[in-house]
């Protein structure tokens, strides 16, 4: 669990320090897939593991984002949740997420949920790699999840967002 932990925090500030005054292009459709420790905060159950996949659409040159999730966890309150996707991205390597959705535990009913995330990354090879956190509000409990994401382009394009204040690139495609 240390380990885990202490992975993030170098990715977060590797996300934050090596980035610099580059100019940040988004992936205009991304995948991703993430894993994470999950600790339940309302339940005596054990940590366990969630498993997330998502898609990302952005909305032209802005730095909003619409899409879909899908998150497992393994564990003593093992569920799946099935999520739309809303992305603000208020700087170029940093996203909060607000998704709505449904929860099914198993052998429970289908429940309606709502997950906060906020997640920052960095490029690396062509791909978007960093430290997550979630937290989850569901049907009697509530739970936390601290781990890494990887984003991977579907198409190559990317768009450099317009920006209302500071430095800013007037926004373009970048091929």
């Amino acid at each position: 669990m240390r380990g885990i932990l202490f992975l993030i925090a170098v990715l977060w500030a590797q996300g934050t320090t090596a980035q610099g005054h580059h100019a940040a292009a988004y992936h205009v459709d991304e995948v991703g897939i993430g894993v994470a420790p999950v600790f339940n905060m309302t339940e005596e159950d054990e940590p366990g593991t969630a498993l997330h996949a998502h898609y990302v659409h952005h909305l032209g040159r802005t730095t909003l984002g619409l899409g879909a999730d899908v998150e497992y966890v393994l564990a003593d309150h093992e569920h799946t949740s099935f999520m739309a996707l809303i992305q603000w991205s208020p700087h170029p390597y940093t996203h909060l997420v607000l998704a709505p959705g449904l929860f099914h535990a198993t052998h429970g009913p289908w429940d309606p949920a709502v997950h906060l995330e906020a997640y920052q990354d960095f490029h690396w090879h062509g791909m978007a790699i960093g430290p997550f956190m979630e937290w989850a509000f569901e049907p009697g409990q509530q739970q936390m999840e601290l781990g890494v994401h990887l984003g991977v382009p579907l198409g190559g394009r990317e768009v450099l967002p317009q920006r209302r204040h500071g430095h800013h690139h007037h926004g373009h495609t970048v091929d």
